[in-house]
């Protein structure tokens, strides 16, 4: 699905929930009808998948995610972008907030794209232009999702 829209976000330092800039999202979702949203988890194991035909596809579906990053390397885990979105989705799920995470499947979705195409002069870019994000992302679950035993983590 393509999704443009707002999200609502929050967090520990917000007294209300902001709106979050305004955002395109090119992603796969379970049932348009019944999910009309993004699911960061679930969106890398849908790539594994897409990744199997169409490696670019996959690139633009990673990037629009990472293009949802804020600051902090955080990505809300739901996109609830635009009228239909809203619609359909239960008033206690449109909030995000940013203590909230999922485990980055889309490391998995990277290392399973086709080695040739990575290896490609459009691969090398591709991986160039996303490792500042994917770095940013690594070190905010660090810091903000971290387990009691070191390398580990706890998903709030």
């Amino acid at each position: 699905g393509y999704f443009h829209g707002q999200s609502k976000v929050t967090s520990n330092t917000l007294s209300t929930p902001v709106d979050y800039w305004p955002a395109s999202l090119y992603t796969a979702v379970p049932s348009r009808s019944f999910f009309p949203r993004g699911f960061l988890w679930d969106e890398g194991f849908h790539e594994l998948v897409v990744g199997a035909w169409d490696p670019v596809v996959v690139a633009d579906v990673v990037a629009h995610w990472l293009d949802l990053m804020n600051v902090d390397g955080w990505i809300p885990r739901e996109q609830i972008l635009g009228h239909e979105a809203l619609s359909r989705v239960p008033a206690e799920f449109v909030v995000q907030h940013a203590e909230n995470a999922n485990p980055p499947t889309f490391f998995l979705t990277i290392e399973s794209v086709s080695p040739a195409w990575l290896a490609a002069t459009h691969g090398k870019d591709f991986l160039r232009r996303i490792y500042p994000r994917l770095r940013a992302w690594f070190a905010w679950f660090n810091v903000t999702q971290a387990g009691r035993v070191e390398t580990s983590h706890f998903w709030k």
